[in-house]
């Protein structure tokens, strides 16, 4: 929905998709370069993005891809990948979560049910349904496509300085984690700002004029972002808050030895290993 366009994923072998799977205390850059590789290796055709031509030769490249797929888009894509994976009817291993059954069961789902829209808000319900409406009009796509594509610029109040936020692409999502310090707690606070903001002009009360930070050179970026007045970055995270889309996924069992029902939210991780889950048993 970040990007726009209607695209489609072949399924993949249960390796691929728990090879993609983010490990624990694996690094953030890490976890995308994996899941951006399987994404790429599994794309088929968009309404307007195309990795062939009519001929069937690539025509683009892994970085391009990188630099071009929205970076808020992959797990939606991994899911899609998953379900163009599945069966109509998956099983998984589980035990009772009631400390009094504990017993061990299987429980039959369909993974396309798994995805949840009720926390997304109104703007991009309306533009999944335009995207699922519109997939065989590419003028519309298009729209949708340069709708996203716009920047949205503002002036702090505060300190006067500018700041323009984008949606990032793979490849700029990577750039912000490869000097990203986990060990930095200030890093921590000034993350999500870094991975949106595409421009930052730094207003000098002495020169009275603006500076333009090198948003290629992340040092400099992080620094900056760990400097300026807490105010400023709250201002720039609530301009955020109505352009984000992050799925939720939740996934519903009931125990058929003591009835007890749990509805628990899993991340796209934990989705990849129970589609695992359910190839184990399919094999067996």
């Amino acid at each position: 929905p970040c990007m726009g366009d209607y695209v489609t994923f072949n399924g993949a072998q249960s390796l691929a998709l728990v090879s993609a799977a983010s490990d624990p205390g694996e690094s953030p850059y890490d976890s995308i370069n994996k899941k951006a590789g399987l994404i790429y290796s599994q794309l088929y055709d968009g309404t307007c993005y195309h990795k062939f031509d009519e001929t069937g030769k690539p025509v683009l490249t892994y970085e391009e891809f990188c630099r071009t797929f929205k970076a808020d888009d992959i797990d939606m894509a991994v899911y899609a990948i998953a379900v163009a994976s599945s069966m109509e009817v998956s099983e998984a291993p589980l035990t009772c979560d009631n400390p009094d059954c504990k017993k061990d069961f299987t429980v039959k789902y369909n993974i396309k049910t798994l995805l949840s829209l009720e926390g997304v808000n109104e703007y991009y319900k309306n533009r999944i349904t335009k995207i699922d409406e519109n997939r065989n009009k590419p003028s519309v796509i298009q729209q949708l496509v340069d709708e996203h594509n716009q920047n949205l610029r503002f002036r702090s109040p505060v300190t006067n300085n500018v700041y323009t936020i984008g949606f990032p692409s793979i490849a700029r999502a990577l750039h912000v984690y490869e000097f990203f310090d986990a060990t930095n707690p200030r890093h921590y606070g000034v993350l999500i700002t870094a991975l949106y903001l595409s421009e930052i002009f730094i207003y000098d009360e002495d020169e009275r004029g603006y500076r333009e930070v090198h948003m290629d050179d992340m040092r400099e970026v992080m620094e900056i972002l760990t400097q300026i007045p807490e105010l400023d970055i709250r201002l720039i995270n609530n301009q955020l808050t109505n352009r984000l889309y992050v799925p939720e996924f939740k996934f519903h069992h009931e125990c058929p030895h003591c009835h007890s029902q749990s509805t628990d939210n899993i991340s796209i991780d934990q989705l990849l290993f129970l589609k695992a889950r359910d190839s184990s048993m399919e094999i067996r």
